[in-house]
């Protein structure tokens, strides 16, 4: 009479599943998907969790809020190549915005803006001060004047060509002088 010996393998810090492998293995997916989901519900249940998101997110956008109202110093990184000399024309966020909407693809840049991200851009990253509200206005309502048909984003790339349809129907010549 034989005796079938079994060999036990123990391996210190690996972890695995508890879920079964199912046929051969082939279960993997759903397996790994339904972990992801149980960490992410108990994520979302504790809300201690998630409060240094919160607060890194509102650092971010008070950052933010300084480098584009020029209020933060300039680094002292590089004082001794620059000398602590400031640019000679230093240019101011309302100067940006208006540099880009003069850009000619400022359509399809701002095109691809959603609605519903103003209002998170209005909250997190300008705050409510009205001085700044109008740039907002302003980018909603270039939003709104350039809708899916009007936008060169919208073609496929092999039409994007001078001769294709979207093009002559839309951009205009000008006359010969």
């Amino acid at each position: 009479m034989r005796r079938c010996f079994t060999k036990i393998v123990i391996l210190q810090g690996r972890r695995y599943s508890d879920w079964e492998d199912g046929s051969a293995g082939h279960e993997w997916k759903s397996r790994y998907l339904g972990e992801k989901r149980n960490t992410a519900l108990t994520y979302l249940a504790d809300v201690k969790k998630r409060v240094p998101i919160h607060d890194a997110i509102r650092m971010k956008a008070n950052t933010s809020k300084e480098a584009m109202l020029k209020e933060n110093e300039h680094s002292k990184l590089f004082d001794s190549v620059s000398y602590g000399t400031p640019p000679e024309n230093p240019m101011s966020f309302d100067e940006l915005v208006d540099e880009l909407l003069l850009e000619e693809n400022c359509d399809d840049i701002i095109h691809h803006i959603k609605t519903a991200d103003l209002k998170f851009l209005d909250d997190e990253f300008i705050g409510n001060d009205a001085e700044k509200s109008d740039i907002l206005r302003r980018w909603l309502k270039i939003r709104r004047e350039t809708s899916d048909f009007m936008s060169y984003s919208s073609i496929p790339e092999a039409e994007r060509t001078t001769w294709s349809a979207w093009y002559l129907r839309h951009i205009r010549g000008q006359p010969p002088e």
